[in-house]
């Protein structure tokens, strides 16, 4: 089973029609013991169970691409873009991560995650509303 299918079928996650949005822990808790480098793409949501909203946090989204050859790296954002501080100055928009380099992966997907509780938003008035109600972050993956 692969890991999509391992996080969705976990619990504490969010449904919504067909969309299964992964809880935080499960995802540090399943990175933490995965022994090989995958290729992921993460996308932030605030979801309001309450309400039933689901806003995506476009902007905050990252990814791993394995590598067969050279060094891990991260990617860094463009100087001249638009992008709020507390964004560029806390997470990355991606990394090439060689597949043997696992130390690399779990310290790039660490530190993602702990820059994402954090997150405070405040350049996103829809988010800000949001937490405000009390919603909180989950995340699809593919």
């Amino acid at each position: 089973m692969d890991i999509v299918k391992k996080l969705a079928s976990m619990d504490n996650n969010y449904r919504m029609d067909r969309s299964i949005y992964i809880h935080p822990e499960n995802i540090k808790k399943m990175l933490s013991s995965e022994k090989e480098v995958l290729d992921l793409l993460i996308t932030p949501f605030l979801i309001g169970e309450r309400d039933r909203e689901v806003y995506e946090l476009l902007y905050y989204k990252t990814y791993s691409e394995v590598i067969n050859d050279g060094e891990s790296g991260t990617i860094t954002y463009d100087p001249g873009n638009l992008l709020s501080v507390e964004i560029t100055s806390q997470i990355f928009p991606g990394a090439y991560i060689n597949k043997n380099d696992i130390t690399f992966f779990n310290e790039f997907w660490d530190s993602y995650f702990n820059s994402m509780e954090k997150m405070k938003f405040n350049d996103d008035t829809t988010a800000t509303k949001l937490l405000k109600k009390g919603a909180q972050i989950f995340y699809e993956v593919v």
